[in-house]
């Protein structure tokens, strides 16, 4: 069972990965990268807990662990999607460029 779960992940995580390189619509410098990549493995170890509290049969650690580490994983991808994606979202060509009032 928790193999499957890690393979669903690992196949996720590299469709996301695939996806953030290959799209030129979102410019990424080296620190995002890092935010990212801590918020990752905020994520990867957050699950790691969650599944395995449930096998060792803890579902009340499990429960908390969902409650804390995915509470903090909410504000802080929250926090990196105001910083990073919503700016990118405002220059990448909502405005109008070429002078006209239309």
């Amino acid at each position: 069972m928790i193999g499957m779960v890690w393979l669903l992940f690992g196949v996720l995580s590299a469709i996301g990965v695939f996806f953030l390189i290959k799209t030129d619509r979102i410019k990424l410098k080296v620190w995002h990268w890092v935010c990212f990549a801590i918020w990752y493995l905020g994520l990867v170890f957050t699950v790691a807990f969650i599944s395995s509290s449930f096998l060792e049969g803890e579902p009340r650690a499990a429960a908390m662990a969902a409650l804390i580490f995915g509470g903090i994983l909410v504000i802080l991808a929250i926090v990196f999607y105001r910083l990073v994606l919503a700016k990118q979202k405002k220059v990448g060509g909502l405005e109008n460029t070429d002078g006209s009032n239309a």
